[in-house]
């Protein structure tokens, strides 16, 4: 499905970015407490990263890093420029 402006489009559950928000990109992520998970996967450079961690305490349940570990991780790996890490 097409994305609109309102951001990605949602299909058998993994959300697909909209075209000329970046990269292509087909992700999936979720949460629980103890848990964080994401799949970004970057069909037009053969690209996947995974990203799990056990997660415990204040903000464990945020999202942060599933939002943010998996844009950078591959952005090193293809070499892409990267946005400034989040001020805390």
């Amino acid at each position: 499905p097409a994305g609109g402006a309102a951001g990605p489009a949602m299909n058998y559950g993994w959300f697909v970015r909209p075209a000329g928000a970046g990269p292509r990109r087909i992700h999936i992520t979720g949460s629980n407490p103890g848990l964080q998970a994401a799949v970004h996967v970057y069909p037009d450079h053969d690209l996947a990263v995974v990203v799990l961690s056990n997660t415990h305490g204040v903000g464990a349940r945020s999202g942060e890093m599933v939002a943010e570990l998996p844009e950078r991780l591959a952005a090193l790996c293809m070499g892409w420029p990267a946005g400034a890490p989040a001020r805390r």
